[in-house]
């Protein structure tokens, strides 16, 4: 592939990304400052084997599958990836198919790439005689341990 494809690739990604919309999940009131008690290294660990479990029974280990083998076949996925991996952290959505469907297409579209990402959570936690963990799973223990590490917010609307 030439330069001249990569280039358009890049510009093009970039595109996208300055045309995403903020996260409404991410974007509620937040206080200024929180204060915050430290787990215990034995809640440390508890949280980080929850985690570890969470990604290798769950979608995680799917998720990272399909896009490691979408960058080896071709390889500008790879700043589709870096640039969504960019907008997640700063706070806005990610970009994806499901972007621009809407109605029937879109919940078609989910169901059928839930199913694909989470057939190797699905095969490993059988294989290990564990249960799958769904996303609402995961995101219930991660609250769990955000909720237990928070003390008490500094102001008042939170």
């Amino acid at each position: 592939m030439t330069a001249s494809k990569y280039a358009v690739v890049f510009f093009l990604s970039i595109i996208l990304v300055a045309c995403s919309s903020k996260s409404p999940e991410n974007a509620q009131n937040l206080p200024d400052s929180v204060a915050v008690a430290q787990l215990s290294p034995k809640e440390a660990q508890a949280a980080m084997d929850d985690v570890t479990e969470g990604f290798i029974y769950g979608d995680g280990l799917g998720t990272a599958m399909l896009n490691t083998g979408a960058i080896v076949l071709f390889p500008p996925y790879g700043l589709f990836v870096l640039g969504n991996f960019a907008l997640s952290s700063s706070g806005y959505e990610p970009i994806g198919v499901s972007n621009f469907l809407e109605g029937e297409e879109k919940e078609k579209w989910a169901s059928s790439y839930s199913a694909v990402i989470s057939t190797p959570g699905r095969v490993v936690a059988a294989a290990s005689g564990d249960e799958y963990r769904t996303q609402e799973r995961v995101k219930e223990t991660l609250e769990k341990y955000s909720r237990a590490g928070q003390v008490d917010a500094v102001n008042d609307e939170y």
